[in-house]
């Protein structure tokens, strides 16, 4: 199949040059809309909804705008998957394998930042396959970096489960962690949001606990420069719709960066990538423009009397209070901060004082739209704490009184503990953690032949040690 990049001159005269990183400024109302539609990009005129090819015919599986509006990153399949595709007639079963790329809509200039390892191979005769899967990426707040997951098909092996990072200014990608939780039924990456607490990544996956495995959903923090876990929650995905996350996005409270968990009742919790904390608030969330603050404000709230929460939303722009006519999460806001726009009937609407004021049509199915820069925060005050649960104990152990995110260390004064490669008394030695010595929690408890284990970093390797045993412990938690 024959590749073709399309770009628009109709950015060069709404878009000023910017250096990377940048601020982010008010745009012009002009700024059109970016669409992924049918597995192609276009721009669409918010005047007239006129549509301009800008990427196709590269199976385009998400976009990420930057935050200063200048540059488009997205994930697209390999060449190898197109070749594969059109070889084959067509491939089911779950992610095919995908490059990343950044196209600046100054220049029209596309670079790809992310590519196949040089020996890659998918469904071609003559040896087995071997490529990388890739998520959508994200930006960081300042625009100099870009991040995304990836994990290598078909062995789906934990230590190319991995969190990378792309700097511009170096023009390098690095490993920013790996042993990223395993994505439950289809495989693949991890979702992951990059936001001013760090890099989040959004986990559906199976994790041992106290009475076997266990489906769950939950986010897990990474530092993105020493991609230690500063703070994670999961929650049964068994468990009730009012009592698991269905949704998550970085938001503020008070000028407090959180990520906030959607649940099933409505209602919005807050982790604290600082302290690993859960706040429940019972206030709702707005979707705002950060460069326009005081502009178009948008207010999720639910219908009571619809219980299926994936249908219930509702979006009512303050403050005119005139709920919108569709309750789909995919609503964005214009740059000058006065519009929004939605998909609604396979057509995206815009819509400014409670006006439709344009209807593009779309041929295919429309899975993202970007326009200008959005941000989440909770209105007002009266957010609670909720107490974290540190009563859990593996049969046999006692309480575990650590936390994954926190650090601890091996009590003074006793013996160095054995830190091995797999959870359990099976697992080949790395390394003995001497007593004394703080070191990050990443991950566990994995309960294991009669005791708690803890994934931790210690003297630069990774690895699984135990808590303690029916009655003392070896480790404790250090602040």
């Amino acid at each position: 199949m024959k590749v073709r990049l399309v770009f628009a001159v109709l950015l060069i005269a709404v878009l000023l040059p910017v250096q990377w990183g940048a601020p982010a400024h008010a745009q012009p109302p002009e700024t059109p809309l970016i669409i992924l539609s049918g597995y192609d990009v276009f721009l669409a005129s918010p005047q007239d909804g006129t549509l301009t090819p800008l990427v196709m015919d590269r199976h385009v599986l998400g976009i990420a705008l930057s935050p200063d509006g200048a540059r488009l990153a997205y994930t697209a399949w390999a060449p190898i998957s197109i070749e594969a595709v059109e070889r084959t007639g067509g491939i089911g079963g779950g992610p095919l394998p995908a490059d990343i790329h950044v196209l600046d809509l100054g220049t029209g200039t596309d670079t790809l930042i992310a590519a196949q390892p040089e020996d890659a191979r998918f469904m071609v005769d003559g040896g087995p396959d071997s490529a990388l899967l890739r998520s959508k990426p994200t930006w960081s707040p300042d625009g100099t970096q870009l991040a995304w997951t990836e994990i290598h098909y078909p062995s789906s092996a934990q230590e190319t489960n991995r969190l990378m990072v792309y700097d511009f200014d170096t023009g390098n990608a690095r490993v920013v962690a790996t042993h990223l939780p395993e994505r439950a039924y289809v495989g693949g990456p991890q979702d992951v949001v990059w936001g001013a607490g760090g890099l989040a990544v959004l986990a559906v996956t199976y994790r041992e606990t106290g009475t076997g495995t266990e489906f769950m959903r939950g986010v897990e923090v990474y530092d993105p420069v020493s991609g230690v876990i500063l703070a994670e929650a999961y929650y049964s995905d068994e468990a009730e719709q009012p009592q698991r996350p269905v949704d998550f996005a970085w938001m503020t409270l008070d000028g407090q960066a959180y990520v906030g968990m959607l649940f099933g009742d409505g209602q919005w919790r807050l982790l604290d990538p600082a302290t690993g904390q859960v706040i429940h608030t019972p206030n709702s969330a707005e979707l705002y423009s950060p460069l326009v603050p005081g502009g178009v404000v948008l207010a999720l709230t639910f219908d009571p009397d619809d219980d299926n929460f994936y249908r219930n939303r509702i979006w009512t722009p303050l403050p005119d209070g005139l709920p919108l006519p569709y309750n789909e999460p995919m609503v964005v806001i214009a740059p000058d901060g006065q519009a929004m726009a939605f998909p609604q009937d396979g057509s995206v609407v815009l819509y400014r004082d409670g006006v439709v004021i344009a209807t593009v049509p779309m041929a295919g199915y429309i899975s993202s739209v970007v326009w200008g820069p959005t941000a989440w925060r909770i209105a007002g005050e009266g957010s609670v704490a909720e107490t974290p649960d540190t009563t859990t104990a593996c049969p046999g152990t006692l309480p575990s009184r650590l936390v994954a995110g926190g650090m601890a260390q091996v009590i003074p004064d006793t013996s160095a503990n054995n830190m091995r490669a797999t959870p359990g008394t099976a697992g080949d030695m790395v390394v003995q953690i001497l007593p004394g010595e703080p070191f990050p929690v990443v991950d566990g408890p994995v309960c294991a032949d009669g005791y708690a284990w803890w994934q931790v970093q210690y003297g630069g390797t990774t690895g699984w040690t135990a808590e303690g045993d029916s009655s003392s412990y070896w480790l404790e938690p250090v602040n």
